[in-house]
């Protein structure tokens, strides 16, 4: 009985010095292995934050950029679409309502008898002119309507059509200056004849 509890007694008693011995050779093994672990970053360098504020700036630029030439082209297509609808009504006057078969001759009451509509805020209202309508005035059969865009951008349009145009925005001082100096007609109406005011035919 002795002798059996000797020989149990040496293996259970070997494994518990082996378990002993392994502990403490575990936790260095692990705390040497945790000292090679790269500790936690915390915050940026001023580098990075740099870097990452010109990115953002950048980013901004481009995106006004773009903003305002979709804003500048929202501006010279609703002029461009005044005048093509006046022209619409001038040439609907001119077969409909003049016994001559002529354009609209005078503001009242041939202007004032069209509802000729303009986007008013995407012309440039710092001009003393900047929706000018002119006429021969030898036969009124033909017209010219000339407009300044916000964008500083000239568009005139006749009985024809959209026409190429010297035009400057610098012209825009009266619509005598138009009509007679630029274009060799006759100012029958300025749409705006100061700074943003307009005449009551133009409507909005």
């Amino acid at each position: 009985m002795i002798k059996m509890t000797t020989f149990l007694a040496l293996p259970l008693e070997k494994m518990w010095k082996t378990r002993r011995l392994s502990l403490p050779t575990t936790i260095a093994t692990m705390n040497a292995s945790m000292s090679r672990i790269e500790p936690l970053r915390r915050g940026f360098t001023i580098v990075e934050l740099l870097v990452v504020i010109t990115i953002i700036v950048i980013l901004a630029a481009m995106t006004l950029v773009v903003y305002n030439n979709l804003q500048n082209g929202s501006y010279d297509a609703a002029v461009k679409s005044d005048l093509d609808n006046a022209s619409g009504l001038f040439e609907s006057f001119r077969v409909s309502s003049s016994a001559a078969h002529q354009f609209p001759r005078t503001k009242t009451p041939d202007l004032d008898s069209l509802n000729v509509t303009a986007t008013k805020n995407s012309y440039d209202v710092t001009t003393t002119v900047n929706y000018v309508y002119c006429i021969n005035t030898t036969d009124y059969q033909s017209f010219a309507l000339v407009a300044l865009s916000k964008t500083g951008s000239v568009f005139l349009i006749t009985q024809d059509g959209f026409q190429n145009t010297t035009i400057t925005k610098a012209d825009f001082s009266s619509g005598t200056n138009i009509c007679n100096t630029k274009l060799g007609l006759g100012l029958v109406s300025s749409g705006m004849y100061a700074a943003n005011t307009w005449q009551t035919w133009v409507h909005s």
